[in-house]
């Protein structure tokens, strides 16, 4: 940097850097990925690898704007459209950027409004046992069908309510809703038990298990009926905290599992400090699993390797036969994905299994 650059903290875990002496884009370019590179180093803490993700957004003098503070904004925006799209990217700002930036005033309202209105649906992903061919249980998966929105992508509203704090009432809500979808299907015999999605911001609240217990409560719903789902990034750092939190969840009748697993940066360690049921194999594994067998060679190893610590193993996103086939001979023990099923409404979920049962009856 010259000297008359200047880096500056703006806000939160957010920083400014401002460069005087840029000839072209290339250059401010070749800056950012400098940045990136030297941030991207894992750090010791504590005897621990502790890796740091970031992302750029990069506004030009006079191109964009000869106000400073709409010079900001600017960098603000194409921030965060680096975040959405990658993690340890960078990004320009373009015009259409304005655009988006409507949308999120517009999304944030909506949200807000489909919260209190309790608006959203849960969809049901039905899980397979490779034993006996029967439905060993439900992920709910939330979706969103805004009236001046249209349909929201999750991708998009569980992101923007992640980065606003309001997917804590969303959570709420979603385990609300779980909890009125399990006495209805009870209603008419069915007793599989539903995997709920935990964000980690909403994991890591203080309240969190109180908050979850009186839910419960209310709807006099013993938490047999449920299973946790954390990502394996909520629960890499081992901290203390994290270990007696899904001790208590477990103490308190939920199965817990650990979803996306092979995408963080986390030690095997924690896999023996926690009370897991359940590791759910990542998407990305499984999708090349006929094709690359690097990717076969690690979802054999993540299966044997569970199993060896009293696991199941969940496989997700399957689609095709071939990967059923593969996954079968490396004993996994459930798939979960397009190739049976996609995520449905209560109502189709439980014509479904009525059909699934009739079909595979006496193959127990």
């Amino acid at each position: 940097m010259k000297n008359k650059d200047i880096i500056a903290r703006y806000g939160g875990d957010e920083f400014v850097i401002t460069l005087t002496n840029v000839k072209n884009v290339k250059e401010a370019a070749k800056f950012a990925e400098q940045i990136i590179s030297s941030i991207e180093q894992p750090m010791m803490i504590n005897d621990q690898e502790v890796f740091i993700s970031t992302s750029i957004g990069i506004s030009v003098y006079p191109v964009d704007s000869k106000n400073t503070e709409e010079l900001i904004n600017c960098a603000d925006r194409a921030m965060t459209y680096s975040k959405k799209n990658e993690l340890n990217g960078y990004s320009f700002y373009f015009d259409e950027l304005q655009t988006d930036a409507q949308r999120v005033l517009l999304l944030d309202s909506e949200l807000r409004r489909a919260i209190e209105n309790r608006e959203f649906e849960l969809h049901f992903q039905p899980k397979i046992s490779m034993e006996n061919e029967q439905i060993q249980g439900l992920e709910a998966l939330v979706r969103w069908n805004s009236e001046r929105l249209g349909f929201v992508s999750p991708a998009e509203f569980i992101t923007y309510a992640e980065d606003t704090g309001l997917i804590i009432p969303l959570s709420e809500l979603i385990i609300e809703k779980a909890c009125e979808a399990v006495i209805q299907m009870q209603q008419y015999g069915w007793k599989t038990p539903v995997a709920i999605n935990i964000s980690s911001i909403h994991f890591k609240q203080q309240n969190f298990l109180e908050s979850i217990q009186t839910i419960l409560e209310r709807y006099n719903m013993p938490a047999n009926n449920f299973e946790i789902e954390v990502t394996e990034r909520t629960v890499m750092n081992s901290a203390n905290e994290t270990v007696s939190k899904l001790v208590r969840l477990k103490q308190l009748g939920f199965k817990i599992s650990i979803d996306d697993f092979g995408t963080g940066y986390s030690s095997l360690s924690y896999l023996v400090r926690f009370p897991l049921d359940c590791l759910k194999i990542d998407r990305s594994f499984i999708q090349h699993i006929g094709s690359l067998d690097e990717k076969q060679a690690v979802v054999d190893a993540i299966i044997q390797m569970s199993h060896r610590l009293k696991m199941k193993v969940v496989a997700e996103g399957v689609e095709q036969a071939q990967q059923v086939d593969i996954l079968r001979k490396m004993n996994c023990d459930i798939i979960q994905g397009y190739y049976y099923s996609k995520p449905l409404p209560l109502n189709e979920l439980m014509e479904f299994m009525e059909y699934w049962e009739i079909e595979h009856q006496g193959r127990k």
